[in-house]
């Protein structure tokens, strides 16, 4: 049996065109069982997606993906969450200066 995933996903909390709930259930549709939400400089529609996912069996890996600078270029940075680090309000804050 074969895992299919998708780690790097936007909602409407970025540049995405659809609510969490809709990514995971369009996840759910095409056979894919594990994704990474990954919005730009936002982790607020990770709740929603790990929900959802629980309710359709697919498994949500929190997610940002984070603008930066390096060596004077614009850049993205992704990262992955293991635990609820992602509701850390400190985090958060945090992130702002990434």
């Amino acid at each position: 049996m074969y895992t299919k995933g998708d780690f790097h996903m936007h909602t409407i909390e970025s540049d995405g065109d659809y609510k969490p709930t809709e990514v995971v259930i369009m996840a759910k549709e095409s056979n894919v069982n594990i994704i990474a939400i990954t919005d730009h400089n936002t982790v607020n529609g990770v709740e929603e997606a790990i929900k959802a996912g629980e309710w359709l069996g697919v498994k949500v890996i929190p997610g940002i993906e984070l603008s930066t600078r390096f060596q004077g270029k614009k850049t993205h940075v992704l990262g992955y969450f293991t635990k609820e680090i992602y509701q850390n309000k400190d985090f958060i804050r945090a992130l702002r200066y990434i």
